[in-house]
């Protein structure tokens, strides 16, 4: 881990002296939380008591479900080499704060609060601590929380809680707490397009959260539907065992082309799609599960 190169790299993208891509890459934006409702029956189950997975990183909350679910061996894969950061941040928020304080410093009122940011920079180690630290040696705690290194969408309290198992609860919240002293997390950065290629074992589950709905922008070709042609190569390509799945999350199919690709693309053989609540405004999602065709 290159803390300080990266951290470097984050100070620029705050100050706009590295332009932002419209496209995913190595110094894409961080998500302050999740978007995908894990909370749901077949996420849940999906991620459930598997020993080997591949997860995205995201704003880290896949990671932190994925333990409180008793996954074992975490590869944790992102383009961006700033989320792993975010995710060890909230590790170490989870061994320093209350479940109420946690929920306010990452989605409350006072977010990044300064007394309880420095109680979790304390949790980390050398270099996840260089970074946090490097961030803010001219801004506040609360002015990085409202920097450009972060998503403009703020998730709230409520959010959080609707969407995450481990903040169902304060017991939730304890328990995940229980199982942090040492988690097997192996962290990849690059694009899972093109380092799929290379793993070297099967995976019980591989989360490939909402990148679905990006295959577009991924794989060029002459249409849509030959992109997300693509898409579903790509999938049915990847390293599971036997009895392995594959995650896809569509954000809302009842807007733009989710529901083409919930219904369409993600369809067929081996893929199964599970309409679930998405948000406290009942929005629809699809959790679409794939297992290889025997």
């Amino acid at each position: 881990m290159n803390a300080e190169k990266e951290a470097k790299k984050a100070e620029e993208v705050i100050k706009n002296i590295k332009s932002r891509s419209l496209y995913f890459n190595d110094s894409y934006i961080v998500y302050r939380g999740t978007n995908e409702n894990i909370r749901s029956v077949s996420y849940k189950t999906a991620l459930y008591k598997k020993k080997d997975i591949l997860s995205v990183i995201g704003s880290g909350d896949q990671i932190l479900n994925s333990i409180l679910l008793d996954c074992k061996n975490i590869d944790a894969y992102d383009i961006s080499v700033f989320p792993k950061y975010y995710l060890n941040l909230k590790i170490a928020a989870i061994k320093a704060l209350s479940y109420e304080e946690y929920l306010e410093f990452f989605y409350g009122k006072d977010t990044f609060d300064t007394k309880n940011f420095n109680k979790v920079l304390c949790e980390l180690d050398d270099n996840n601590r260089f970074f946090w630290e490097y961030l803010t040696k001219d801004r506040s705690s609360k002015e990085l929380y409202d920097s450009k290194l972060f998503t403009g969408w703020y998730p709230t309290k409520e959010d959080a809680v609707f969407r995450n198992p481990y903040l169902a609860s304060s017991k939730d919240y304890n328990l995940l707490r229980t199982k942090l002293n040492n988690p097997s997390i192996n962290y990849i950065d690059g694009d899972i397009y093109k380092f799929s290629k290379t793993l070297n074992k099967d995976y019980d589950l591989i989360n490939l959260s909402n990148i679905c709905m990006y295959a577009e922008s991924a794989f060029l070709g002459n249409s849509f539907f030959d992109a997300f042609d693509k898409y579903k190569s790509f999938v049915k390509n990847l390293r599971i065992t036997p009895n392995g799945k594959i995650l896809n999350y569509i954000i809302n199919i009842n807007r733009g082309d989710s529901n083409i690709i919930a219904d369409y693309v993600l369809n067929g053989n081996g893929f199964v799609n599970n309409y679930e609540t998405g948000d406290l405004k009942e929005r629809i999602d699809s959790v679409n599960l794939y297992r290889k065709v025997r």
